[in-house]
């Protein structure tokens, strides 16, 4: 028997940018959080800042306290969401200056996802069988990154990077 997989991908990434999108603090706030399959390619325009891109990061099997048990047709299942926020493009001679803002944004962020009102909404948004959401911050999720993410982008932004993990589960 085939499991039935209701996770709604846009529906998860733009609840995830309609909120970053209302993050006001610091000053002046997310000026621009890209919905399902509207990251840029490349971000030129200064007043685009500070801005937050999605990349996807796919399914990923989800281990539970009963590893190892076997249960008929059940499965357990993570998809993953990306957030990076680029603050403003760094520049050699205006450190520390150019970052001293954007690592304020921390706070700001994880008053929203780790509200439970937006999370239950994030819930929803992702679809029926999502049955549980978090969110993760990496070691060092505040560091200097590329965007575009590939070897030869020439531009590095202040970023604070953070995961949306939606739990489903069925059988």
């Amino acid at each position: 028997m085939a499991g039935t997989f209701s996770f709604d991908l846009e529906g998860a990434i733009n609840s995830i940018a309609s909120l970053e999108d209302a993050i006001t603090t610091p000053t002046p706030g997310i000026t621009n959080s890209y919905t399902y399959g509207n990251n840029p390619a490349e971000i030129t325009d200064p007043a685009a800042f500070p801005a937050i891109v999605h990349i996807p990061l796919g399914p990923t099997t989800e281990a539970s306290g009963t590893q190892g048990l076997i249960t008929h047709q059940t499965y357990q299942l993570a998809y993953s969401i990306q957030s990076t926020a680029l603050f403003v493009e760094t520049v050699g001679d205006a450190y520390p200056a150019d970052e001293t803002a954007s690592n304020l944004f921390w706070k700001s962020i994880s008053e929203v996802f780790f509200n439970q009102a937006n999370r239950l909404t994030l819930v929803a948004a992702a679809g029926a069988g999502v049955h549980s959401y978090r969110c993760e911050f990496p070691a060092r999720s505040y560091d200097v990154r590329r965007w575009p993410p590939v070897t030869q982008s020439t531009h590095s932004y202040w970023s604070l990077q953070y995961t949306h993990v939606f739990i489903f589960a069925g059988g």
